[in-house]
C-alpha cells in the first residue's frame, strides 16, 4: 500500500502539546503440534477449532434470588455436546422461535480413520429448551437466503470433464430432525422450536379405582374384602398375560 513498515506518522496531543509516535505492532500466535502419524490430523483439526473459534464470554451483574426467580437465570436455549468431527460455524437467531446455523464436518476425504466418516447430527437432542422441542429442520443455502429444495430446482446443471480424482459424496438429505454430514462439507439449517405437548392428565376415574384400591386391605394390608379378592385376582391375572407376552 505503499507505506512504511515502522508507522513512521505521529499524532498531535493536544493536551501535552507532544507529537506520540508508537509505530507499528504486530503480534502471533505460534503452536506446535507434537502427535503420533495417525491421530496428528485429529488433534490439529481440534486444536484448529477451539483456537480459531473461541466463544465470546459475557458477563452481567448477579441477580438476588428474591428478585428473581431460579428459572429466570437459565438460558431458555442450551446446547448439548456436539460430535467430535462436527464444529459450529454459525448460529444466527432469526426470531423468537427459529435460528440459522451452519455446522462443519471438520476432516476431508481419507484425512483421519474415523473422524472422516459421515457425521450424524440430531437437532432434537443437540438442543435443551425448557418446554420447547424441534418442530422445524429446513436446510438452506449457505447464504441463509433461500431454501435448499427451491434452490437446487432452479440451480444450472454444469457439464464438466473432472477427473475421476475429483470425486466427492453427496450430500444426503435431511430426515425428520436429524442430517448427516459428509467429509469436510458446510451447510446451513434452520431450526424451529414450538412448545411442548402437555403432560396427559389422569382421569379421575382412575384415581378413584386407586383409592378404592386402598381401601380394601386393613391397616397391615392381611385382610381383604370379597370385591378385593376379585380385583387381586384380576391384577395376578393380567401380570401372568404380561409375563407370557
Amino acid at each position: 500500500v505503499g507505506e512504511h513498515l515502522n508507522e513512521t506518522e505521529s499524532v498531535y496531543d493536544s493536551a501535552t502539546k507532544k507529537h506520540i509516535t508508537k509505530g507499528l505492532v504486530v503480534r502471533g500466535n505460534f503452536f506446535i503440534n507434537i502427535d503420533s502419524a495417525e491421530d496428528g490430523m485429529r488433534s490439529i483439526r481440534s486444536k484448529m477449532e477451539s483456537q480459531f473459534f473461541r466463544p465470546l464470554t459475557v458477563y452481567r451483574k448477579p441477580v438476588p434470588a428474591d428478585v428473581v426467580d431460579v428459572n429466570a437465570k437459565v438460558p431458555w436455549l442450551s446446547v448439548n455436546e456436539f460430535p467430535p468431527n462436527v464444529g459450529l460455524t454459525t448460529v444466527q437467531e432469526l426470531s423468537k422461535q427459529c435460528l440459522m446455523m451452519r455446522l462443519s464436518h471438520l476432516y476431508a476425504v481419507d484425512e483421519h480413520e474415523t473422524m472422516s466418516k459421515p457425521a450424524t447430527v440430531d437437532f432434537a437432542k443437540l438442543f435443551a429448551v425448557k418446554n420447547s422441542v424441534v418442530s422445524e429442520l429446513t436446510e438452506l443455502t449457505l447464504t441463509g437466503t433461500k431454501e435448499m429444495k427451491s434452490f437446487e430446482s432452479s440451480a444450472v446443471a454444469w457439464k464438466t470433464t473432472d477427473a475421476a480424482g475429483d470425486w466427492a459424496p453427496r450430500s444426503l438429505p435431511v430426515k425428520g430432525t436429524s442430517v448427516v454430514l459428509q467429509a469436510i462439507e458446510v451447510r446451513a439449517f434452520r431450526v424451529c422450536f414450538a412448545k411442548a405437548a402437555e403432560e396427559p392428565v389422569e382421569p379421575a376415574n382412575a384415581r378413584n379405582a386407586d383409592a378404592d384400591v386402598d381401601m380394601y386391605a386393613d391397616a397391615d394390608g392381611d385382610e381383604w374384602g370379597e370385591d378385593g379378592e376379585v380385583l387381586a385376582a384380576v391384577v395376578v391375572e393380567l401380570e401372568e398375560i404380561m409375563a407370557m407376552e
